[in-house]
């Protein structure tokens, strides 16, 4: 169901199967994957995060491993440029929250 919901928001410039979502949250993925919008991808990790879906350091680990570059520099996002994006998501919901919203409330109901 994750994986729909990032290649229906379109996260990511590649299309996600559940395979390297798994990998991905294992932080055993075989390369990386590039961000469309880091603020979106942020409000997503922020809302898993909310729900215990994920680790609340989920920045660290994100960053500490390299997982996603950002789409601008194609470099690997920091801890830093997460933390920005999930404030700014924050204030701002970025366009295709509601995609995301839809997906977190099915999640919740199991």
């Amino acid at each position: 169901m994750l994986a729909e919901c990032l290649n229906e928001s379109r996260m990511f410039t590649t299309t996600v199967s559940p395979k390297i979502l798994t990998d991905f949250f294992n932080c055993k993925l075989d390369g990386v994957l590039k961000v469309n919008n880091t603020r979106l991808f942020a409000y997503l990790m922020m809302q898993l995060s909310c729900y215990n879906y994920i680790a609340y350091e989920w920045q660290s680990v994100v960053a500490h491993n390299k997982l996603v570059l950002g789409k601008l520099k194609g470099e690997p996002l920091t801890r830093t440029d997460l933390s920005s994006a999930t404030d700014q998501a924050k204030s701002i919901y970025p366009k295709g929250y509601e995609i995301i919203d839809k997906y977190i409330k099915q999640l919740k109901k199991g």
